[in-house]
């Protein structure tokens, strides 16, 4: 794997992206090679009965040679599932949770990043989950639809049920006034309960003593993206 991944940096150029980056199977049990770290213990002599491993803390070694070396290369790391462990999430890679995670995975991505993933679907499934996550606070990117060319890039400022606020721009599916507390305004794009692209005319700009936000009045089912404009 170590050749794999040097092959594809030093050769190619490419940033990385790692399937179950904290594996699938996380149970601790008596692997050849101990971690340094789990053990059992007796629950009525409080003695060591015997040492265990835990998957996660045996690949540890093996991740911060490659992190090192992404960082020494410049190269991005975009990984699938959320980091299991402090090494891995302070970091600060990007992770996405799949689909299957289900919503506690969403509001779990909060610790590290509110992505989210739904490749199982396309067209108007793949729009409601992306449309439902943002219920929980989180991003969702899917294999296609016109609503993804507008959401990213995406620098998370605030996480809400409902809406999402980056500093590129604003997602959210619930009415209500938004804006970045400055003078930014916005190009509003509005995607109907089929994903269909409307025109937004239930989004009205307002300003007051130099602050610009943005009112969003739409059915429940719609999508509103904001788009920062820059500022002079």
């Amino acid at each position: 794997l170590t050749k794999v991944y040097r092959y594809l940096v030093e050769d190619l150029g490419a940033h990385l992206y790692m399937d179950e980056i904290c594996l699938s199977v996380t149970t601790p049990a008596p692997y050849p090679e101990w971690d340094n770290c789990t053990v059992e213990i007796n629950p009525f002599s409080h003695q060591v009965v015997r040492k265990l491993s835990t998957p996660n803390l045996l690949i540890r070694p093996w991740l911060e040679e490659m992190i090192a070396f992404l960082k020494q290369n410049k190269r991005k790391l975009l990984a699938n599932g959320p980091p299991a462990t402090r090494t891995l999430q302070s970091h600060h890679f990007q992770h996405f949770v799949e689909a299957g995670a289900g919503e506690s995975g969403l509001i779990a991505a909060h610790l590290s990043t509110p992505l989210a993933w739904q490749g199982y679907v396309v067209g108007l499934p793949a729009y409601k989950y992306f449309r439902d996550s943002l219920n929980h606070g989180a991003l969702t990117l899917t294999w296609s639809g016109v609503w993804n060319d507008h959401l990213f890039p995406f620098t998370p400022l605030q996480l809400g049920p409902g809406y999402l606020i980056g500093e590129e721009r604003i997602v959210t599916r619930i009415s209500g006034l938004f804006g970045w507390g400055d003078d930014s305004r916005a190009e509003v794009k509005l995607y109907n309960g089929k994903g269909e692209p409307v025109e937004a005319v239930a989004v009205v700009e307002r300003e007051q003593n130099g602050i610009i936000s943005y009112e969003v009045r739409m059915p429940s089912d719609h999508v509103a993206v904001l788009i920062r404009q820059k500022t002079r």
